[in-house]
C-alpha cells in the first residue's frame, strides 16, 4: 500500500501555515544566467521533469530575486532530456501544493516567461506553460490533464484556461485527460508558436541574443511567421464533442454519451469510466465555476479543495493503482457516477474550515 505519512504532515504543515525547509539537491532544477536573460531547467529527466516541493521552492527564490535584477529582461523555462517539458507534480509530493502559489507568481511576473515546451507538458507542467507570458512548443510535444485517472482534478490554474476553450472543448479536455497536439495547441491558442524539433536549439541561440523585452517580441514575431502551422483545421470532432460535453451536468454528459452510437463515444465513455467518479464530479462542477471567476480565485479554490478531495481517499487509490502497484485497477470508494450526492460534492467546495492561500 501507498505510505501516506509524509502527505500527511505536508498536509498539516500547509494548514498551520509553517514554512517549508529547502534541500540541498538543487541539481533537480539549474539556473544560468545570461548577458540578457537567464534560463530555468527542470531536471528530472527519468521522472519526466516532474516538480518536487524542493523544486518549487528553489524557481520561486531564483524569480525573486530576478525581479530586481536589471540584466535580466525575461526567463526561459524548459525541460531537460528531451521526452518532457514537466509531467506537472512528483505525485509522490503532489500532497506539497506550495506549486498553486508558484503558478500565480509565474503569472503575475513583471518580466516576460517563456515555456520552451519540448515533449510532454502534463498536469501541472501545463500550468507551468499556461502561466508563462508565452509558449514554444515543439512540434512532437502535447498537452493533457490526466488528473481524474488518479482520483485527482487539474489543478495549477489550469481551469481557468480550460474553461475559457471555445465551446465544450476544455471540459472535455478535463475530464479525459485526452492529449492535445502541438499544432491542435496552437490553433487553440493553448501555445504561440510550434517549431520544427530539430530547430530547438537554433531558435534557443535567437531567443538569447535578444537584450531587451522589446527585442525579445520583435523575434517572437518572427518566428511565429516563420514557423505558422500547415493547418487551420482542429484533429478533434469538434461538433461532437461540444454535443457531448455541453451540458448541465456530469450525468448528463454520460447520458449523453450513453445515448450517442458512434464510435467515438464509445471509447471516451469507456476511459470515463476508468476514472474516479468522484474526482469527475469535482472536475466538472472546478471547471464550471472556473468560466467567472478570476486566475486567482481560481487557484485559491484549487488549493481551498485539495484537503478534503486528499480526504476522500481517491488520490491513494489512484496513485497506488497506476503508479505504485501497476495493477491499472483502481478499486474507487464509489463506482457508479449516481451514487454520489451533490451534498458530497458541495462539502468538498467548503473551503472554510482550511487556511486561506495567501497570493
Amino acid at each position: 500500500m501507498l505510505k501516506v505519512a509524509r502527505a500527511t504532515v505536508a498536509v498539516a504543515n500547509v494548514r498551520r501555515g509553517s514554512s517549508f525547509k529547502q534541500s540541498s539537491n538543487l541539481s533537480e532544477v539549474l539556473f544560468l544566467e545570461h548577458p540578457f536573460s537567464a534560463t530555468i531547467t527542470l531536471n528530472r529527466p527519468k521522472s519526466l521533469n516532474a516538480y518536487n516541493q524542493e523544486m518549487v521552492l528553489a524557481i520561486d527564490s531564483h524569480l525573486k530575486q530576478w525581479r530586481s535584477n536589471n540584466k535580466i529582461k525575461f526567463v526561459v523555462i524548459e525541460g531537460a532530456g528531451g521526452r518532457s517539458f514537466c509531467a506537472g507534480g512528483d505525485i509522490l509530493n503532489i500532497y506539497d501544493i506550495y506549486h498553486e502559489y508558484m503558478q500565480y507568481a509565474i503569472s503575475r511576473y513583471p518580466k516576460p516567461i517563456i515555456a520552451f515546451v519540448d515533449g510532454l507538458c502534463l498536469g501541472g507542467g501545463m500550468g507551468i506553460a499556461l502561466n508563462c507570458s508565452q509558449r514554444i512548443v515543439t512540434d512532437r510535444s502535447c498537452f493533457a490533464v490526466p488528473e481524474t485517472s488518479i482520483g485527482y482534478y487539474p489543478d495549477g490554474g489550469t481551469t481557468f484556461y480550460l474553461s475559457r476553450l471555445p465551446g465544450a472543448l476544455g471540459m472535455y479536455f478535463a475530464l479525459t485527460g485526452t492529449n492535445i497536439s502541438a499544432s491542435d495547441a496552437h490553433l487553440l491558442g493553448i501555445c504561440d508558436c510550434v517549431i520544427p524539433h530539430h530547430a530547438k536549439e537554433k531558435v534557443k541561440s535567437q531567443l538569447m541574443n535578444c537584450s531587451s523585452a522589446a527585442d525579445l517580441s520583435h523575434t517572437l514575431s518572427i518566428l511565429k511567421d516563420l514557423y505558422s502551422t500547415d493547418t487551420d483545421t482542429l484533429s478533434l470532432n469538434v461538433e461532437e464533442i461540444n454535443t457531448l460535453f455541453n451540458a448541465k451536468s456530469i450525468h448528463d454528459i454520460f447520458e449523453n454519451l450513453e445515448n450517442s452510437k458512434s464510435e467515438f463515444s464509445r471509447r471516451t465513455l469507456s476511459k470515463l469510466r476508468k476514472a474516479s467518479s468522484t474526482a469527475l464530479c469535482v472536475t466538472f462542477k472546478l471547471m464550471t465555476l472556473a468560466r467567472e471567476m478570476s486566475l486567482k480565485e481560481v487557484i485559491k479554490l484549487e488549493y481551498g479543495i485539495f484537503f478534503h478531495v486528499f480526504e476522500s481517499g481517491e488520490l491513494d487509490e489512484g496513485v497506488r493503482a497506476l503508479l505504485v502497484d501497476k495493477d491499472y485497477n483502481p478499486q474507487w470508494k464509489t463506482n457508479r457516477l449516481a451514487d454520489i450526492e451533490q451534498t458530497q460534492i458541495d462539502k468538498i467546495f467548503d473551503v472554510s474550515q482550511h487556511k486561506t492561500l495567501v497570493l
